[in-house]
């Protein structure tokens, strides 16, 4: 994420790097992994670094993705919780609660948001547009942020239905008061367009 062309936070994504250097994103691993208990010890590998980092880097914003599954297992929240509670700067975290999981219990959804917005920290949702976005329910949800999907944001140089469509996610959340980030900002026509 930049800010006047200058980095302003890192996200601390998850990828595995096989034998042959072949980088695997988490759309090749994750649905596998979330039949065993390889998913919350990968969960719990992300939530210990990006704290490492805040730790280490105490005035650099950092930001790491959790599903509807890590904010119900009491350890994984738990563990959230606690190194909110244990570092000097959880303002300088955000926590980007994944929109392609079909978040169904808002109430328990909300108990977590609440819990970590009284340490500071901030809250997106992220992947926003790729799934069957609600825009009534995102309202039932104490957010900061909105992050557009990439797969929208990848089509506006050409496809005017995308940029009606980022124009609508762009007044919504105006008038809601949420931040807005496009994801997938790859190219200078991309760029151009989300200027607009």
């Amino acid at each position: 994420i930049t800010n006047a062309n200058s980095i302003w936070s890192y996200e601390i994504l998850i990828r595995i790097l096989d034998e042959n250097n072949r980088i695997w994103s988490p759309a090749e691993f994750l649905n596998i992994a979330k039949d065993t208990i390889l998913y919350a010890m990968l969960s719990k590998s992300v939530i210990m670094q990006t704290f490492e980092l805040l730790r280490k880097f105490p005035q650099t914003h950092f930001s790491f993705n959790v599903s509807a599954i890590d904010i119900f297992d009491d350890e994984l929240r738990g563990l959230i919780i606690e190194n909110l509670r244990t570092i000097e700067n959880p303002q300088n975290l955000s926590i980007e609660i994944l929109e392609t999981e079909g978040v169904e219990d808002y109430d328990r959804i909300n108990l977590f948001i609440n819990q970590v917005k009284q340490h500071g920290c901030k809250i997106s949702i992220d992947d926003f547009g790729s799934g069957y976005s609600n825009y009534y329910r995102i309202l039932e949800l104490d957010i900061d942020t909105i992050k557009i999907d990439g797969s929208i944001i990848k089509k506006l140089p050409y496809d005017k239905n995308a940029r009606y469509l980022l124009q609508t996610i762009i007044d919504f959340a105006g008038r809601q008061g949420y931040n807005v980030v496009a994801e997938f900002v790859s190219s200078e026509e991309i760029l151009t367009e989300i200027k607009k």
